[in-house]
């Protein structure tokens, strides 16, 4: 299996996936924004995306379970 990339049609920005390694990496745009550094800007979301859809199996924490009015 192979994901090429990701969309949504809300507030997300598309990401398309490279042959080979992909990295998940956070640039800060705000600098002038004491409130936002490297922490939650998505990366871990992110990776739970991909994880779920490379069929892994939901947990009762997983975003999609946690959050489950935005996701459904």
């Amino acid at each position: 299996m192979k994901l090429s990339q990701l969309y949504a049609n809300k507030k997300f920005k598309n990401i398309v996936f490279n042959d080979g390694l992909n990295l998940v990496l956070a640039k800060v745009t705000k600098k002038l924004d004491l409130n936002q550094d490297s922490h939650n800007l998505g990366k871990t979301t992110l990776i739970s995306v991909i994880d779920f859809m490379l069929l892994k199996e939901l947990n009762d924490e997983h975003i999609f379970k946690t959050y489950k009015e935005k996701f459904s």
